[in-house]
């Protein structure tokens, strides 16, 4: 009897593997805990909704294979120890070789490790000096200010509002920001 489950047993396993399908995962970080994570949330719901498209449509083909996709959100609580765990974890524990990361300050911690590693980033940051520090594996995208300024600087003024303070970080992101808002409330 023992010896009959096992065999039946065994040969439903190897049906259940050979009916799996190949599966490309992708790493996400990005912070889902604190006062950003809002964006964390949004980024989310977005590449959820990709990838349910992508899959639904047959998934991706590489090289004549057929591969579904999934992914692995992780916090990286837009801080450099936390990112780098959510990082090393992704690529340890999961094996993972692409990681979308927002933000500057986790972002610059991984690329300490990203090339050694062979893991590509897209990293998502105001500033331009990730760019710059020679990092092959990086793709960093760029951020700039919306316009989002003009209607919140035009109501401001509505509303009498005749003097400003701006509290920005100091980055490039928060540099160029300010600039911008400056000028749009001067025009008016």
């Amino acid at each position: 009897i023992i010896t009959s489950f096992t065999v039946l047993f065994s040969g439903f396993l190897c049906a259940e593997c050979f009916a799996q399908e190949e599966v490309i995962t992708l790493g996400h970080l990005n912070s889902f805990s604190g006062g950003t994570s809002l964006y964390g949330e949004d980024s989310k719901r977005g590449i959820e909704l990709a990838i349910d498209e992508i899959n639904a449509s047959g998934g991706v083909e590489v090289k004549g294979k057929k591969y579904k996709v999934a992914v692995i959100h992780l916090d990286n609580k837009y801080q450099a120890a936390p990112g780098v765990a959510s990082y090393r974890r992704l690529v340890d524990m999961h094996k993972v070789k692409f990681i979308h990361n927002m933000g500057t300050v986790p972002g610059r911690a991984i690329m300490q490790y990203n090339e050694k590693d062979g893991v590509l980033l897209d990293i998502i940051s105001p500033t331009e000096t990730l760019n710059q520090l020679g990092n092959k594996l990086v793709l960093n995208q760029v951020v700039r200010p919306s316009g989002y300024h003009v209607p919140v600087v035009a109501e401001a003024w509505k509303r009498g509002c005749k003097n400003m303070c701006i509290i920005a970080e100091d980055s490039d992101f928060g540099r160029e920001h300010t600039q911008i808002v400056k000028a749009s409330f001067e025009k008016l």
